[in-house]
């Protein structure tokens, strides 16, 4: 860790991101953007871009479902893409839980900005 704070901004970095999903769940989607950013930028200044990649991934899914709450399903698809590509860049397979999640709030948005009706269970966008 590169200073003696480290613990404690990743710590806080961690809050950031637990309330980007408190925030996104609430629906306070700008809150939530917000949280997920500064979690990226203190996870970035103390551990570097080299340790970042999982745990950025999962942020960028995140980021990801909330412009899918905001009904911004274009948008939402660099930022999954993102993930998916980090996740196989470390050997994740399909199946693993934060891959299939990912995956899955993929497919759900290309149905829900194609105008066919998608059906009329419930469907939620995940964060994790």
């Amino acid at each position: 860790m590169k200073s003696s704070h480290s613990r404690e901004d990743l710590l806080k970095a961690e809050i950031h991101f637990n309330m980007g999903v408190v925030n996104c769940e609430t629906g306070n989607l700008s809150e939530a953007l917000d949280s997920y950013e500064s979690c990226i930028k203190i996870r970035r200044k103390e551990l570097g871009n080299n340790h970042l990649a999982l745990e950025l991934a999962q942020v960028l899914n995140n980021i990801g479902s909330v412009f899918a709450r905001n009904k911004e399903y274009e948008r939402a698809l660099k930022p999954w893409n993102d993930a998916i590509d980090v996740y196989r860049s470390h050997g994740m397979e399909d199946d693993e839980r934060n891959v299939s999640c990912t995956l899955n709030n993929i497919t759900l948005s290309k149905c829900l900005k194609s105008p066919a009706p998608v059906s009329n269970r419930l469907l939620k966008v995940d964060v994790y």
